[in-house]
């Protein structure tokens, strides 16, 4: 069940360099929104390292500004594959990024 004052945001298709413009444009659009964020990348077909690199600079605003921000993906998923690729072990995005099962 969605909560009706989380803002809900969903990532498909390729998620890389050449459209990450536009990924940071909306996760920075939403983050000066008010309330949580919600990021779901279960639709992803890949993901390279600056899309990563997007939705960690996500949550470390949120952090730093008190927001809540979650990102659900598919457990061996485009997301999944590209912190595989990046030497970033899948249990130190748990706190971070809930992986579902496919």
């Amino acid at each position: 069940m969605t909560r009706p004052d989380v803002l809900s945001i969903a990532f498909s298709g390729e998620q890389v360099l050449r459209n990450a413009d536009a990924a940071f444009s909306r996760l920075q659009t939403a983050l000066a929104a008010p309330g949580p964020v919600a990021i779901d990348c279960t639709a992803l077909t890949a993901a390279d390292l600056s899309f990563l690199q997007i939705l960690i600079a996500a949550r470390r605003t949120a952090v730093a500004t008190g927001r809540e921000l979650s990102v659900t993906a598919t457990a061996k998923g485009a997301l999944h594959s590209t912190l595989c690729r990046a030497g970033i072990a899948v249990e130190d995005a748990a706190g971070f990024i809930t992986f579902l099962a496919p």
